[in-house]
């Protein structure tokens, strides 16, 4: 059976007097193709914005935002791809996979990157998947930018896999990983010694092409403000 669900979702605008807050609407769509697909979207925040589109079978999306102003895009085409998008404040996902047993996962909310910041805002995480068993896991605080890009053709047991940790403020992570199977790269950036900011800028860069490649980047800027600052 093929089914073709289309579900826009609007919350209307409530504006007030001057000295009244005014509330943005939020905006969900929904569009699936296929057979046993599954797009759940939850915006309970303010000028939030959630957009799916899924073509094939056993395509699972989730998306999840809170607070303000988040806007998450997912397309997938093939079978048994998931993609699952949680935002808190000010963020962007976008998400696109086609092929096989893709998992992404984007967490730019504190509550559950781990990464132990009371706001995660003002991040970007932009994930283009292709071919078989890829999985990626971007986890952002305060205005960082991941982009990851996979192509390669794993296997259960050997698949390709990228986990980036970003959160100090304005650091930047960039992943390309395409060929055979079995490829992974973790790319962690924060401040040293405990410090909350930074006025320097992390860019870590990560490109494999072939099968069995392990990189790991960690990078920890000197902070510039707050109680570990040199003077």
């Amino acid at each position: 059976m093929r089914h073709n669900l289309r579900v826009p979702l609007v919350t209307l605008a409530i504006v007030g007097l001057v000295s009244a807050p005014v509330w943005a609407a939020n905006i969900g769509e929904s569009v699936s193709t296929g057979d046993q697909n599954v797009s759940t979207i939850e915006q309970t925040g303010d000028g939030e914005e959630g957009y799916v589109t899924q073509t094939g079978n056993n395509l699972v999306s989730a998306i999840n935002q809170v607070v303000v102003a988040n806007t998450a895009s997912v397309t997938q085409k093939g079978h048994h791809n998931t993609s699952t998008a949680t935002q808190q404040e000010g963020n962007m996902a976008s998400v696109n996979q086609e092929g096989s047993y893709l998992v992404s996962t984007v967490n730019q909310d504190d509550s559950v990157n781990g990464l132990g910041r009371t706001v995660s805002k003002d991040n970007t995480a932009i994930v283009f998947q292709r071919g078989s068993y890829n999985t990626s896991t971007v986890n952002q605080n305060d205005d960082n930018t991941a982009e990851v890009t996979q192509t390669g053709i794993g296997a259960q047991a050997a698949a390709n896999e990228v986990l980036i940790n970003q959160f100090k403020n304005g650091d930047f992570a960039y992943v390309t990983q395409t060929g055979g199977e079995g490829n992974y790269t973790e790319i962690n950036q924060n401040t040293c010694c405990g410090g909350e900011t930074s006025d320097v800028v992390n860019t870590a860069t990560s490109i494999q092409n072939g099968s069995f490649n392990s990189t790991v980047i960690t990078q920890k800027a000197l902070e510039t403000s707050g109680p570990q600052a040199l003077e």
